[in-house]
């Protein structure tokens, strides 16, 4: 059974002493530097878990159960996820003493934004705007600094704009599988089935992908549009190639 994650991390403000003005700041030492303050990770198609520090009786309770979730994907999908949230939970895994977990193939969702369509914006709230999709919930200001003082009212809250969160960074790959290059999730699958959605509704043949030397037959899914190639080279001699 594959086990595609979609996960989203909350954390909290670095608080440090500085000088300076708000736009032009000189750090002088840090006094606490930002953690995560709770988490929502979604199987796909499946059961949603969302918590907050406020769940637990430790920091790394609650690392260790992100931890697990991480280790038993096959599939991880966030939004500006390698770049952020992998990285904001790799160092809290090493910070709690837990290993690598297992490896993963990772589908960070703004890559395929910025590398095919040119829109206004590439936050995730403006891409939902710009397609007619559910959007964000709101939070109110200074949620965060709340948050990092454990302000239970405001671990609610943001317990909630997480789980949404996670829950849109779904729709938002539903939506892009298609366009994804190199999704290949057909690997996790019996018999035949789209390389973009995992699903059988039907192919049809779409012309070929050729390269230098080698030439494949293509197809289409009827289910989520996605196209794909044969693995099989349908050139039997190969031709000659310039220099």
């Amino acid at each position: 059974m594959a086990n595609f994650l979609i996960v989203d991390v909350e954390i909290s403000p670095d608080i440090a002493y500085t000088f300076g003005n708000k736009w032009e700041v000189s750090v002088v030492d840090y006094k606490e530097y930002s953690h995560i303050l709770g988490f929502s990770c979604k199987w796909l198609d499946g059961k949603q878990t969302s918590k907050t520090i406020l769940d637990y009786k430790s920091e790394r309770q609650m690392i260790k159960d992100l931890w697990v979730f991480f280790d038993t994907a096959d599939l991880v999908i966030g939004w500006n996820s390698d770049k952020f949230d992998i990285k904001k939970i790799n160092t809290a895994f090493a910070k709690h003493g837990f290993p690598p977990p297992s490896p993963y193939k990772s589908v960070d969702l703004i890559k395929t934004v910025r590398g095919t369509f040119a829109l206004p914006s590439n936050k995730l709230d403006d891409f939902l705007s710009y397609f007619d999709m559910r959007m964000k919930l709101e939070n109110e200001k200074g949620i965060f600094i709340k948050c990092a003082e454990k302000d239970k009212k405001s671990l609610r809250q943001l317990k909630e704009y997480n789980a949404n969160d996670t829950r849109i960074t779904e729709d938002a790959f539903k939506f892009l599988r298609p366009w994804i290059k190199n999704l290949n999730v057909g690997i996790y699958f019996k018999g035949t089935v789209c390389a973009k959605c995992g699903e059988n509704k039907g192919f049809e043949k779409r012309g070929f992908y050729v390269t230098k030397t080698m030439k494949y037959q293509t197809y289409r899914c009827k289910g989520c549009g996605g196209q794909m190639k044969s693995p099989l080279n349908l050139r039997k001699i190969k031709p000659l190639v310039s220099v």
